[in-house]
């Protein structure tokens, strides 16, 4: 065996150990970010508690959710397609909540009390985002989006101009921006 098959055989020996160790590693970091994250939501997030969230997990959602969680990341990968949602580190639904106009603006009247559903989407470091998620997206529990809000604190409304109608337009991309949480210790979420 000449000197040069020895080397690349001890650099991929040496790769290959290194592998497994990086990739336990990382699966160890990976199962203590999920938790670490999720307290760092729930206590630094308003309104954390008023809401019934519950971690979604692919392996035993009902199809509903699939197709909830699907149409979520369709919608935030449309107008923010540089927000990760891919690889968020977990993700939640809460809902169903009921819609209650702001306004009184005859286009939320025409929504009022019907149901929807949040799907927010948590990076592995939600200090980095100023409301402590990649995105939420709102989705009416007929499947039509609601809105979509980035961690940024932008946002976009489907109850004026329906999603349909927006992506028929030259729509609003939204860029990634990683910001601070806008009061210190505290994000905010509505």
């Amino acid at each position: 065996m000449t000197m040069r098959k020895v080397i690349f055989k001890r650099i991929g020996l040496i790769l290959a150990l290194a592998g497994v160790v990086l990739n336990v590693e990382a699966q160890t970091t990976s199962d203590k970010s999920i938790s670490t994250v999720l307290e760092y939501v729930k206590t630094h997030t308003y309104n954390y508690d008023k809401e019934q969230r519950r971690l979604y997990d692919p392996a035993t959602a009902s199809d509903a959710e699939k197709e909830l969680v699907a149409k979520a990341i369709e919608v935030s990968k449309t107008f923010g397609p540089d927000y990760p949602v891919d690889s968020a580190l977990f993700i939640q639904i809460s809902g169903p909540n009921i819609f209650k106009p702001i306004y009184n603006k005859e286009f939320e009247l025409n929504f009022a009390g019907q149901a929807y559903n949040n799907v927010y989407f948590y990076p592995a470091d939600p200090e980095n985002y100023g409301w402590g998620y990649i995105s939420e997206a709102s989705i009416w529990t007929n499947g039509d989006p609601k809105g979509v809000i980035y961690g940024s604190g932008i946002g976009i409304s489907f109850i004026e101009t329906s999603y349909d109608e927006q992506l028929k337009t030259d729509h609003k991309i939204v860029p990634l921006r990683k910001v601070p949480p806008k009061v210190p210790g505290k994000v905010r979420v509505e």
